[in-house]
């Protein structure tokens, strides 16, 4: 499955954690969404392109907010939604 986006524009004030945040992200969405552990292989063997946007989008939204602040602080759940 591909998938491709334009990110959003972001004022960047740190680049550090940009991509710790972006990995968490991606953990976060996969959880939200049932892809973890050996249950979910066959799941995630057959994702589907919604799927994938979903756990990017994600992934990306938390490294943006990162990036557009002081340090490596990544935003909290409540911050996203």
């Amino acid at each position: 499955v591909r998938y491709e986006a334009t990110p959003e524009k972001v004022k960047v004030v740190d680049t550090v954690g940009a991509g710790d945040s972006f990995m968490g992200g991606i953990l976060d969405a996969m959880w939200g969404l049932g892809l973890r552990g050996a249950p979910a292989r066959d799941a995630l063997a057959a994702i589907d392109r919604e799927s994938v946007k979903t756990i990017l989008d994600r992934a990306s939204r938390v490294s943006d907010v990162t990036v557009s602040r002081a340090g490596a602080n990544p935003p909290w759940a409540d911050e996203l939604d």
